[in-house]
């Protein structure tokens, strides 16, 4: 009879409850720590950037209306 996927995953749970499985998992090296993440724009920046987008739009805005 085949394994439905189930008893695939209680079997893979199962192999890292094992006793040995403490013992192999302590083994292996830790990998290397993560860069940390660029930080954030100031939300300052970005809303000079929405205020800047908005003008320029307005003024499109503006000349294309007088045609």
């Amino acid at each position: 009879m085949e394994k439905f996927g189930i008893f695939e995953l209680l079997d893979a749970l199962s192999a890292l409850t094992a006793p040995g499985a403490r013992e192999q998992e302590e083994k292996q090296p830790d990998p290397a720590p993560q860069p940390a993440p660029a930080p954030a724009p100031a939300p300052n920046a970005n809303r000079d950037a929405l205020d800047a987008f908005l003008r320029r739009h307005e003024d499109i805005r503006r000349r294309t209306d007088g045609r």
